[in-house]
């Protein structure tokens, strides 16, 4: 969910990206390969011409662009990667950065047990649950800060439960618990922290394997 990209769409952007640079291709294909994220959640870097892709456990490709030879960044959902490298400039590793959060994967190209790309990892089974109206209006409905920029507003039309960043599309939110959500055909989770009351102060959008946090401003 987290800008044409669909799951892009709820995550904070990260303002204005500079212009990428030209790399040479030999330095490209030094990165192509899978990175193991977390013991389920595997990224795929590969070609298409001179640019970079990035595909990864139920998330679609998406392109990134350089800002260096190492770092890159992505046009929608500030999402950026950074390559670790050997001493012959093959990447041995890389760094997911996302709203303030760095993520370390190490390279698993060629290891035994390195025997399925991200495709072929079965998505997560969640179970949508019907959730009183009322309660998600006493709990979550609000608007949440998730960096200076971007502001989640979270809603309800009827039974359904909606939430929208500024300036994206809405995406409906199909509830796991009261304070545990998830976007149908997305892989994003929404979790709200609640206080004593049970009144949501902050929220945690989950993807990309990283959490980002955002505190509620009504």
């Amino acid at each position: 969910m987290i800008l044409g990209i669909r799951y892009l769409l709820l995550i904070a952007c990260l303002g204005d990206v500079a212009a990428g640079v030209a790399i040479d291709s030999k330095v490209l294909d030094g990165y192509l390969g899978r990175y193991q994220v977390l013991s389920n959640f595997i990224v795929v870097i590969a070609r298409e011409g001179d640019h970079l892709t990035v595909e990864a456990t139920n998330v679609a490709k998406f392109e990134v662009f350089p800002r260096s030879n190492k770092e890159f960044f992505s046009k929608a959902g500030g999402i950026g990667v950074t390559f670790k490298t050997d001493t012959l400039g093959r990447a041995n590793g890389l760094t997911l950065h996302q709203g303030g959060t760095d993520v370390l994967a190490t390279r698993i190209e060629g290891r035994p047990e390195d025997r399925t790309g991200a495709e072929e990892s079965r998505p997560k089974v969640r179970k949508a649950i019907v959730l009183d109206p009322k309660l998600f209006d006493a709990c979550c409905v609000g608007r949440y800060q998730l960096s200076p920029d971007f502001v989640l507003k979270i809603f309800r039309e009827g039974d359904h439960f909606w939430g929208q960043g500024s300036a994206q599309p809405r995406y409906e939110m199909l509830a796991e618990s009261r304070t545990d959500y998830f976007l149908k055909n997305e892989d994003v989770e929404i979790t709200f922290e609640l206080d004593g009351l049970g009144r949501a102060t902050g929220i945690i959008v989950h993807q990309f394997g990283l959490n980002l946090h955002g505190k509620r401003i009504d």
